[in-house]
């Protein structure tokens, strides 16, 4: 299997699913790596293998949960490592009070980290 990406070809085992640069390096893992069985995903079957809360006696109720996702980009840097750079955010407020529920405010521009804690501030003034 061959994957092409922006960084070039990728020549993957099918064995383990391991990327090479290479197809010669793929060649020289394929006699190691063919001696064991292909990976294979098993799914569990239906109503097995499920996960449960059920202490729902240790659960603390909250007035007020706040919600916040981030965009970001990448940014290279010098040194050939990447830094994620924020573009925005947008934050929902739920409440078990009506009045004070669902109130959704979303940013994008300049300083966003600055934006998010001022408004933050602001959300915490107004609760």
């Amino acid at each position: 299997m061959v994957v092409e990406r922006n960084v070039g070809k990728r020549h993957v085992c099918h064995y383990c699913l391991h990327p090479f640069a290479e197809e010669d390096q793929l060649n020289e893992h394929l006699p190691i790596c063919s001696q064991h069985q292909p990976q294979q995903v098993v799914y569990p079957k239906p109503g097995h293998n499920i996960v449960k809360f059920h202490k729902y006696h240790f659960q603390f109720e909250v007035p007020f949960a706040i919600y916040a996702n981030f965009e970001s980009f990448l940014q290279k840097n010098d040194d050939d490592s990447d830094t994620h750079v924020p573009s925005g955010f947008c934050v929902v407020t739920t409440s078990r009070f009506e009045d004070h529920d669902y109130k959704l405010h979303c940013y994008t521009g300049e300083n966003v980290m600055d934006e998010f804690f001022a408004y933050k501030q602001s959300e915490e003034q107004r609760i």
